[in-house]
């Protein structure tokens, strides 16, 4: 299933900061079914490519959650994760570049 967030939001990203992991979670059981870890220092250098705003990975699929959801789907590709990324740095702040996503 595809599933599109229209939302945006901001992550404040500095270069030495570890890695940003992003989730896709079974609401209703609290486990993680699928996810991607990107370092701080990756998402940065995406944010601030030029002509270039969009990005896609594949996520790391927990075999184990997925099976023991009912009447979970047969995958015919790997999920995936896209998103909008571009650098914003607020007025007062000048330095460090920091990271906002859109989705």
């Amino acid at each position: 299933a595809f599933i599109k967030f229209r939302e945006t939001f901001m992550l404040e990203v500095r270069s030495w900061d570890g890695e940003c992991i992003f989730s896709v979670m079974d609401g209703c059981r609290n486990c993680e079914l699928a996810r991607m870890a990107l370092p701080a220092q990756e998402l940065i250098r995406l944010a601030q490519r030029r002509n270039q705003e969009f990005f896609r990975s594949e996520l790391r699929v927990d075999e184990q959650s997925l099976r023991d959801m009912p009447g979970h789907a047969i995958r015919t590709q790997p999920p995936y994760i896209a998103m909008r990324l571009s650098e914003s740095r607020p007025e007062s702040s000048p330095g460090e570049p920091l990271a906002g996503t859109k989705a």
